[in-house]
């Protein structure tokens, strides 16, 4: 019995994946430092300290819908459509209205911890990342968050 051609060329890309050494490489393997204590990056946080009309970051008067934990809102704002949502005391989150599939309307869900579609229930976390559904894409994400009373969100 002989080997198909087919067969013959899975062995020889497999023979070449592991190199000479006779083993695959370790894909954890690398001469990058490890990041630890001070250079590893802080974890994502909704809660954003505002910066200044100059770097980008747009004010608008806090809408009533905001004053509580769970409240959401959607707004044009600067001529991006989103939803923003309080999701713990003083911290904000917004991103694209429109979801990535067909461009319906997605809403902020508390008690799913992020936003979903309603129309074939594409979700996504509080960063806008697709978590399910037929979404192709993650939503932008817009830093926001509270200064003298007013809602500030980053346009960039």
């Amino acid at each position: 019995m002989h080997p198909t051609r087919r067969e013959v060329l899975v062995c020889t890309l497999c023979a070449m994946a592991c190199g000479p050494g006779g083993s695959a490489p370790d894909p954890t393997a690398s001469d990058a430092p490890v990041p630890t204590g001070d250079t590893a990056p802080p974890p994502w946080s909704p809660c954003v300290e505002p910066g200044d009309a100059s770097s980008g970051w747009v004010e608008i008067p806090m809408p009533a819908e905001l004053a509580e934990v769970g409240g959401s809102v959607s707004r044009t704002i600067a001529g991006e459509d989103m939803v923003v949502a309080q999701v713990e005391e003083g911290c904000f989150v917004a991103v694209s209205r429109r979801c990535t599939h067909q461009g319906a309307a997605v809403e902020y869900v508390q008690s799913r911890n992020g936003f979903v579609c309603p129309r074939h229930g594409a979700a996504y976390d509080l960063q806008g990342r697709r978590i399910s559904g037929p979404a192709p894409q993650d939503l932008t994400s817009y830093p926001c968050g509270e200064r003298d009373g007013s809602l500030w969100v980053l346009l960039t």
